[in-house]
């Protein structure tokens, strides 16, 4: 809405569907006579009265005549992104990010927010194999676009940043081998930390069907600089062995998805967490020498798991850490038996010496059977956010459902998908659109 004002501290936009209670825009320095702000988070086919108000600070308030409009119908192409939201309990306004991928070879995907009713509120077009979808630090949204390349498992992508009206502000990548679909954060000095891909040679001969001279692709955390170049980087590999790799991986052939590497974090200590899917284990890096501090799950565990019933995360996704040393993610669960998905949190425990000991479980959610009584299980993909009211966000994966649940446990808000495609690579709330 353009708007001019004079002799006007601040400005913002009133507006209200028929069928709904009025909402506003954020306040505007209203020191630029003339400017346009944006109104976000309109429904589609729905018919508003918007009206700008200006304040001068003291007091004094001028409003717009009031305007009339009807909002457009959401293009075709995101008749996939048609999902269904119920909410049963007392839940915070928002939105929720869906990097929802459609099955299918060369299928173009749409990154899209809906609001709490399920309804798309945002959407720009991705790429023919769309992953990370995210809201970064600085409001702006970035979004991991590519496809698997020719080197095995490699899921090259570029990262486009958008502003809140969508408009491309830069792309992310890294140099020689291209960044990794599965996240990019950018951090208060302008840098981004992602994964590049890299290859290495092992006899896998001991393993029935390996080949003596396997290519196995692992992966390498970097800091991209505003630049492009990098100006750090930490490779799996430099503390590895082939028999980390957990069971349900094949470990035949002339080529192995030996890392998985899914998710980066930045802990309060300001060194980095990285998750191995194909290593069931969450690493945390010293973000200045790039050297492995220490390693929870895995077969080379530094932590022993307590509390726990099921003994540990299985080919998890999206660690995060929720306070010091307590560490929250999704645990997919293909190697529990039965198979079944569950987010969990472990508090960290060092000794004296500050040596790992022990990983309690202190806060799990594994959502009731289905009405066969079959376990919920989301083979890959899936994420578990902590919002800022103690409630958890879950992402099921390719079992295309989020959750949200309160620290007891209860279901308060569940989004689901009618035509559910791969699934949902990460759900994420967000507090505002701008």
């Amino acid at each position: 809405m353009l708007i001019q004002t004079h002799g006007a501290q601040s400005v913002w936009v009133s507006f209200q569907a028929d069928d709904g209670g009025a909402q506003t825009t954020p306040t505007t320095d209203a020191s630029v006579r003339a400017q346009t702000l944006p109104v976000l988070g309109l429904q589609p086919s729905t018919h508003y009265s918007l009206q700008a108000l200006a304040s001068d600070g003291d007091g004094g308030l001028a409003s717009s005549p009031v305007m009339d409009f009807t909002t457009d119908v959401l293009p075709s192409t995101l008749s996939n992104y048609a999902f269904e939201a119920a909410t049963t309990g007392t839940i915070l306004p928002g939105y929720v990010m869906v990097s929802k991928l459609l099955a299918g070879g060369n299928v173009n995907q749409d990154a899209v927010i809906v609001d709490r009713s399920g309804q798309v509120v945002w959407y720009r077009s991705g790429g023919l194999l769309d992953g990370d979808f995210q809201k970064q630090p600085d409001g702006s949204y970035t979004l991991s676009s590519g496809a698997v390349s020719q080197v095995p498992f490699a899921y090259a992508s570029v990262y486009r940043q958008f502003d809140s009206l969508g408009d491309v502000t830069r792309s992310w990548t890294v140099p020689n081998g291209g960044a990794n679909l599965h996240e990019l954060l950018l951090q208060p000095n302008g840098d981004a930390l992602t994964f590049t891909v890299t290859t290495r040679t092992y006899d896998m001969s001991a393993y029935d069907g390996g080949s003596a001279t396997a290519s196995l692709t692992g992966n390498i955390l970097v800091r991209v600089m505003p630049d492009g170049g990098t100006d750090f980087a930490s490779d799996f590999f430099d503390d590895f062995d082939p028999t980390d790799i957990v069971a349900a991986v094949n470990h035949a052939g002339a080529a192995v998805d030996a890392i998985h590497a899914n998710s980066i974090f930045v802990a309060s200590d300001g060194n980095y967490l990285e998750s191995a899917r194909h290593l069931s284990q969450v690493r945390k890096i010293d973000a200045q020498t790039g050297a492995v501090i220490w390693k929870l799950g895995g077969l080379r565990s530094d932590f022993t798991f307590s509390n726990d019933p099921l003994g540990g995360f299985s080919m998890q996704h999206f660690a995060r850490e929720v306070a010091p040393d307590d560490i929250l993610l999704f645990d997919d669960g293909d190697e529990h038996t039965p198979a079944q998905s569950r987010a969990v949190e472990y508090k960290l425990h060092f000794d004296s010496n500050g040596a790992p000991t022990d990983a309690e479980l202190v806060w799990s959610y594994t959502p009731p059977p289905d009405a066969s009584g079959n376990p919920i299980y989301g083979l890959a993909m899936g994420s578990a956010q902590r919002l800022p009211d103690g409630h958890t966000l879950i992402d099921y994966g390719t079992f295309t459902r989020v959750d949200e649940v309160d620290a007891q446990g209860n279901l308060v808000w569940q989004l689901t998908d009618p035509n559910p495609g791969l699934g949902i690579y990460r759900a994420f709330f967000i507090d505002s659109l701008y």
